[in-house]
């Protein structure tokens, strides 16, 4: 079958709509009247762009494909994780500030809380003033009395919520890692095709040469 479709003659139709042509029996659309690569197909009247099954009957009628078109599809699919990675990263960095923000206030509030525990009234200040001077030189420094108090539940808090940012942070480098590794696999995967159809092509080309060199010796032959 494929070898009396590849001798059979194909009869192409203007299609005026898309100022081009278009072969009916497999309904696949040239790129112009003159430059005759398939571009897609033509289903109820209108234009597929190029797919599966366009470069499938392409295959089967011997016709060459639009490759341009094919690198269009690898640069549109490289945006689109690019674009993917950008909303993640935008969207994380968002969630990020504002659960700092909400530290920062919390260790605001919880370190004023322990300056007020810490500081005597005024009336109080003035009564033990003497005390306090004697006993300057023993007294415990403000910061430490604050880290005395590290085990109630607001420092704990903010704990948790610095390991909930660590954990947070984390989950973005995986997506970065996990996001840069499928646009790797898909640029591999569309050079591989690339590949696969160069040779296919170049194959072809090779092919038709000797075709074309055996018919010449046998013309030359006949006519001797």
């Amino acid at each position: 079958m494929m070898k009396a479709q590849e001798q059979k003659k194909l009869t192409l139709k203007k299609l005026k709509s898309l100022n081009t042509v278009w072969h009916p029996e497999s309904t696949l659309v040239f790129k112009s009247p003159t430059e005759h690569k398939v571009i897609g197909r033509l289903v109820d009247g209108e234009l597929i762009p190029l797919d599966k099954m366009a470069i499938e009957l392409s295959d089967t009628w011997s016709l060459k494909i639009d490759e341009s078109l094919l690198e269009e599809e690898v640069e549109e699919e490289v945006e689109e994780v690019e674009e993917v990675e950008e909303e993640v990263e935008e969207e994380v960095e968002e969630e990020v500030e504002e659960e700092v923000e909400e530290v920062e206030e919390v260790e605001e509030e919880v370190e004023e809380e322990q300056i007020k525990e810490v500081e005597p009234a005024d009336d109080e200040r003035e009564e033990t003033k003497t005390d306090t001077e004697q006993a300057k030189d023993t007294e415990m420094p403000k910061n430490e009395k604050v880290l005395a108090t590290l085990s109630n539940p607001d420092i704990d808090r903010i704990r948790s919520l610095k390991l909930v940012l660590i954990t947070e942070l984390g989950v973005l480098g995986v997506l970065e890692d996990k996001y840069r590794t499928e646009l790797g696999v898909l640029e591999d995967k569309h050079r591989t095709e690339l590949g696969v159809l160069e040779d296919k092509y170049r194959t072809e080309i090779v092919n038709y040469r000797h075709e074309l060199g055996d018919k010449l010796i046998k013309t030359l032959k006949s006519h001797n």
